[in-house]
């Protein structure tokens, strides 16, 4: 028998009027990737990064005796970047290719931190998303070419108007010492009933925290 305890948080705080260090990095890398681009033979018309971080924490009881106490920390990147046009871009689907068509955009692990390591990491699945990007437009353009038109020729993309929003996410903070204690108090129950084999109790938090940036503002 495993009993897991559902350890709900809701880290928001009050709304914060300025951007955060990390935001400011993403933002500044943004736009230099953007101005690298500008004079390309196929600039990218829209570019969004988004980095992730988590925290998990797990404890876990058996037997009467405390089984884990861990803490897992990681950060996630995610680019999405559309070359072409709002009307036509790189997500269009190519008609024909449906073994083209899985969607292998992914997020990836980079470093925590703010320093060079991060910026590396960024710098190198935006150039990889664009050349995937410049790639795939001139492919789907030629397949336009010579492919019936479209009946309804919808927009691949449409242009929103900016929204700022940025709270003030608390730390994950958790009495890992009262929690053991409940956790071994309810495993030793649990071990003393002859209807339990083999019984577990597990607690499990986390903490999200996501920054978002694009070239819509």
């Amino acid at each position: 028998m495993n009993v897991a305890v559902l350890y709900g948080l809701v880290l928001s705080g009050p709304a914060r009027a300025t951007p955060g260090s990390l935001e400011v990095l993403l933002a500044d890398e943004l736009d230099r990737m953007v101005d690298h681009l500008a004079q390309a033979e196929i600039p990218p018309h829209y570019v969004a990064i988004s980095v992730t971080d988590r925290e998990d924490l797990e404890l876990s009881a058996r037997d009467g005796t405390l089984a884990e106490d861990s803490t897992r920390q990681a950060r996630y990147l995610d680019v999405d970047l559309r070359a072409g046009t709002p009307g036509l871009d790189s997500t269009h689907p190519l008609r024909g290719f449906s073994a083209m068509e899985d969607d292998d955009r992914a997020a990836v692990m980079v470093p925590r931190g703010e320093g060079f390591a991060l910026r590396h990491a960024l710098w190198r699945e935006l150039d990889d998303r664009y050349h995937d990007a410049a790639e795939r437009i001139v492919m789907i353009r030629a397949n336009r070419n010579v492919k019936v038109e479209e009946e309804i020729p919808a927009p691949d993309f449409e242009r929103r108007s900016p929204v700022i929003d940025r709270l003030e996410i608390p730390d994950l903070q958790l009495d890992t010492g009262a929690w053991s204690e409940h956790l071994i108090a309810l495993a030793e129950a649990l071990d003393a009933d002859p209807d339990a084999h083999n019984s577990s109790v597990t607690l499990v938090a986390d903490r999200t925290v996501t920054t978002f940036v694009d070239t819509e503002g």
